[in-house]
């Protein structure tokens, strides 16, 4: 994700409006919306733990592509490429470590704890900074 904060930065950085680096974000985001329903449909009948080799391999080429881009078009692209797998990844994430917990009780306490803390820890210690920041 793209934080709101360093899109002066950014759109300085690629000599494009903010309203252009603003567009990084929504790329994103629609690549979410597209990504979501469509790659669920497609991967439905795979096998859990490949799918999830597949949809990380996805989403880290659209970050790759997104760190080492060397235009704005090339950099819109790689935004919607990185969200297009982001909502199943964490359906089918969830849906293991369920169903995981439920086969293992054992289990239950760290899949419960990845789930929470996947959703609130950027709420109390911020968003990831960069080294040296």
């Amino acid at each position: 994700m793209l934080g709101a904060g360093i899109l002066p930065d950014v759109a300085a950085d690629l000599s494009v409006s903010l309203l252009a680096a603003g567009l990084l974000v929504t790329a994103y985001a629609l690549g979410m919306i597209v990504g979501g329903p469509v790659v669920t449909v497609v991967t439905a009948r795979l096998a859990r733990k490949p799918l999830i080799v597949g949809l990380i391999a996805v989403s880290l080429a659209g970050n790759l592509g997104s760190a080492v881009a060397p235009n704005y078009p090339v950099l819109l692209v790689a935004r919607f490429v990185a969200g297009l797998v982001v909502a199943t990844f964490f359906a089918v994430a969830i849906a293991t470590a369920v169903s995981t917990a439920a086969t293992r009780p054992d289990r239950a306490p760290g899949s419960s704890g990845w789930s929470s803390g996947a959703r609130s820890g950027p709420r109390f210690r911020g968003p990831p900074r960069p080294v040296g920041a």
